[in-house]
């Protein structure tokens, strides 16, 4: 849980790199389990062909009636050879394996050739492949049995699992560290789009973030974050202009209600209160109407108002205003 928040929090770059490096070795342990097992079956099945050519040859002198007792063998730790009648009687072996009890005690077999791992043999103190071969002469059946030591598959695979062991933490390493630098590239416009971003204030709306030449994600994202800026832009002008209009359009009728006030203030004997206080309210009124006025264009140019059209009586607007310039 704590892996996969931190995960979470972790930047694209270490995301896509731990990610790559994941899948990666995932597949490179899975090749590696498949090479050592597909070398050593190879090894072994040719091992295994080289005692079959051997039993048969023994097989051949034995139905001729040639077979000596004593068997030799190019390397007496690495193979040894036996033939068993059918009272499991040893009737001739290897010099490396005189004397001794028979290598299989299972005389009476289905099929007349077969082949299996002797973990421990007289022989050697390695693994050995054992083929035995059944054939029937004119006095009796024999076995035949060729074992041959699996030292050199064991060597074999060992070799390759030390060599693996050396070159995938490399590999590995090479494929984080090609896409930590592929992803650096990649993000480097974002980078820049990032800072750009980070710079920009109220005052520099008018900015503009840079645009890839590529056609990709990240030259859509600085496009969009452009257009952004450019609605921002276009919504801080309105915004000013709208203020400068509200001041403006304020400005007058607080002007001449003040100068009211301070004529009627400066003679307030001669002053008839009811009418000042009725001309402040009417001023005051406008004012409210004007402010509705304003807050509606605002709400228009927002966009969020639907406009209505209709007719304008141009003659009754102009006599209304100037009643109340005379006024």
């Amino acid at each position: 849980m704590k892996l996969k928040i931190h995960m979470r929090s972790a930047s694209v770059r270490v995301r896509t790199t731990v990610g790559a490096v994941t899948v990666v070795g995932v597949a490179l342990v899975g090749v590696s389990f498949w090479l050592v097992a597909s070398q050593s079956s190879s090894l072994t099945e040719n091992i295994q062909t080289t005692s079959i050519l051997r039993a048969q040859d023994l097989v051949s002198a034995l139905q001729e009636g040639t077979l000596p007792v004593n068997l030799a063998v190019q390397v007496e730790d690495s193979s040894f050879v036996q033939v068993v009648d059918s009272s499991g009687k040893v009737v001739a072996s290897s010099t490396n394996i005189t004397g001794e009890l028979p290598i299989d005690t299972k005389t009476n077999r289905d099929k007349t050739r077969f082949a299996y791992t002797l973990d421990e043999s007289p022989a050697g103190d390695s693994s050995f492949r054992v083929v035995g071969l059944q054939t029937q002469t004119p006095i009796g059946l024999f076995t035949v049995y060729v074992g041959t030591s699996l030292e050199t598959v064991s060597d074999a695979t060992n070799s390759l699992i030390s060599a693996l062991l050396l070159v995938m933490p490399i590999l590995v390493l090479f494929v984080g560290l090609v896409t930590w630098l592929v992803i650096s590239l990649a993000m480097r416009p974002v980078d820049a789009i990032t800072k750009q971003v980070d710079e920009i204030t109220s005052k520099d709306l008018h900015r503009r973030v840079p645009e890839p030449r590529s056609s990709d994600e990240i030259s859509d994202l600085a496009k969009t974050m452009n257009k952004m800026l450019e609605r921002l832009e276009d919504s801080d002008r309105r915004q000013r202009s709208f203020i400068g209009d509200v001041s403006h359009e304020l400005r007058s009728p607080l002007t001449g209600l003040r100068a009211q006030l301070e004529v009627h203030q400066a003679h307030p004997n001669t002053a008839d209160w009811r009418e000042v206080t009725g001309e402040v309210l009417e001023e005051v009124t406008r004012m409210e109407q004007l402010i509705g006025d304003m807050l509606l264009l605002a709400t228009v140019d927002s966009g969020q108002t639907q406009i209505v059209y209709g007719t304008v009586d141009l003659d009754q607007l102009v006599t209304q205003e100037i009643n109340k310039l005379s006024k």
